[in-house]
């Protein structure tokens, strides 16, 4: 190995040193503020979706239990006798709906239907 002129220790070039230095500083504050902040609007896009997801669950569950009520009425209608079915030419309106809802209250009075 070549020695300097003062006979110590031989010095690497001056280049080769920075080269070292720079690879082993690790990630600089930028970087891990830019990460932070992708790592964060993924997190913050995964956590919005669940609201989407649990009003559209809840819809789902909602039609199909309108749908499950109606096909239980229709099939009640359908297996009676004709002249037992009562059409009115007055109905009864439910006010607490907008707008509100007519039905036949001489022979379907109002239930009260609990989820369970």
């Amino acid at each position: 190995m070549p020695r300097s002129h003062s006979g110590s220790i031989p010095m690497k070039p001056l280049s080769a040193m920075s080269a070292r230095a720079r690879s082993d500083r690790g990630f600089t504050l930028v970087e891990v503020l830019v990460a932070m902040v992708i790592i964060g609007g993924v997190v913050m896009a995964f956590i919005m979706s669940f609201g989407g997801i649990a009003k559209g669950v809840l819809m789902s569950k909602s039609q199909m239990l309108a749908s499950n009520l109606a096909q239980e009425k229709m099939q009640i209608l359908k297996q009676m006798n004709y002249y037992r079915l009562l059409v009115t030419s007055a109905p009864v309106y439910l006010t607490q709906f907008d707008p509100p809802i007519p039905y036949d209250g001489g022979y379907f009075p109002p239930e009260r239907i609990l989820e369970g």
